[in-house]
């Protein structure tokens, strides 16, 4: 119900002000030039029709958008209880980070009782969870209940407070965060993953900034359009946004599609010596396929100077290359799913991946 209702305010606030707006303006009966927006001042009805319609919208968006979905699974990957695929590169200044502050709790534990230390040690007991994990696969929560059941109400209580205050809140944001504060309480950032953790989480703060700079940019730029070209800039406008639209969404459905199957492979479950020459088999007839048929598109661009034809193969090559380079920075978790003791076929798998 927090979530819902601070977001449901969010999501109505502008098209509901356009709305209020036009009635204000229809009712007013004076030139556009003369009129003001002083009625907006005051507290705007809100009509329970379209608080419903609303609704309708957002429930259905939750349930069938992939964006939305992309979006609770960057802060379910960055929060989660075990290491795994980290889908952000290391940054330097992420690096810096997790360095410092290794320092600093190396210093503090050396300072610490050994009972202290080994009472703690004990209160972070995952064996429990991690079968748990190893049994479901690729379906496997990403942390166990009392760290779900923190995240949640804690980010509640904050929205809840939040909306009630009127503050400009971001349910994503709060949610992140919490997220973030719980998997580095319970000690969920590990060497293998902190630098990981920390660059998503200075990378998608970055972007909601980059976000509103951005939003602020075209919102200044099709005002200006809208000024001086009239109703005539309208079409223009809404041809161009609706390509753009159309192109995103296209692209978000193919990477989130490549993640997905990629994201499989790497969670599959123990993999037996068959498994791994089977995997290493296809996955080399897919790269050399991939790779011949780049080569002759290649060469066909070149004898025939087509530009376009030339920069279609190299964004071809470029997904390929992509692809490889994943399942490289890979290779330990998925020597992790191997059987103990087939070193030879691990040490293969390693030459396959990089050839």
């Amino acid at each position: 119900m927090a979530f819902a209702g601070n977001d449901l305010v969010n999501f109505i606030g502008v098209p509901l002000a356009g709305y209020n707006s036009w009635e204000l303006y229809s009712q007013g009966g004076v030139g556009a030039h003369e009129f003001l927006m002083t009625g907006l001042a005051g507290k705007v009805p809100t009509p329970t029709l379209l608080l419903l319609l609303a609704g309708i919208v957002m429930v259905i968006t939750l349930w069938f958008s992939s964006k939305a979905k992309s979006v609770v699974k960057t802060s379910l990957d960055l929060g989660r209880q075990n290491d795994g695929y980290e889908r952000f590169t290391s940054y330097a200044a992420s690096r810096s980070l997790v360095r410092t502050f290794s320092r600093v709790s190396a210093y503090v534990n050396n300072a610490l009782p050994e009972g202290i230390k080994e009472g703690a040690v004990k209160r972070f007991d995952e064996r429990p969870f991690i079968a748990k994990q190893a049994h479901l696969g690729f379906e496997a929560p990403a942390f166990d209940m009392i760290r779900a059941a923190t995240t949640l109400v804690v980010a509640s209580i904050l929205i809840s407070i939040g909306t009630a205050l009127k503050l400009p809140l971001s349910t994503a944001y709060v949610t992140f965060m919490v997220f973030m504060g719980a998997s580095l309480a319970d000690g969920a950032w590990g060497r293998e993953s902190a630098v990981y953790r920390v660059s998503g989480v200075l990378s998608v703060v970055g972007g909601w900034f980059f976000t509103a700079l951005s939003a602020f940019t075209v919102s200044f730029v099709i005002a200006v359009l809208f000024y001086f070209g009239g109703a005539y800039s309208v079409l223009p406008v809404l041809v161009v946004a609706g390509i753009v639209i159309y192109r995103t969404h296209k692209f978000h459905g193919k990477r989130v599609e490549e993640q997905t199957e990629f994201e499989r492979n790497v969670a599959e479950g123990t993999l037996t010596k068959g498994d791994v020459l089977d995997i290493s088999i296809q996955r080399t007839k897919n790269a050399l396929t991939g790779i011949i048929k780049i080569t002759d598109d290649a060469l066909e661009g070149l004898a025939n100077e087509d530009l376009h034809g030339l920069s279609s193969t190299y964004k071809d090559f470029k997904k390929l290359n992509l692809r490889t380079r994943g399942r490289k920075d890979s290779v330990n978790l998925f020597l992790d799913k191997m059987e103990e003791g087939d070193f030879e076929v691990s040490h293969f798998y390693i030459l396959i991946v990089d050839y």
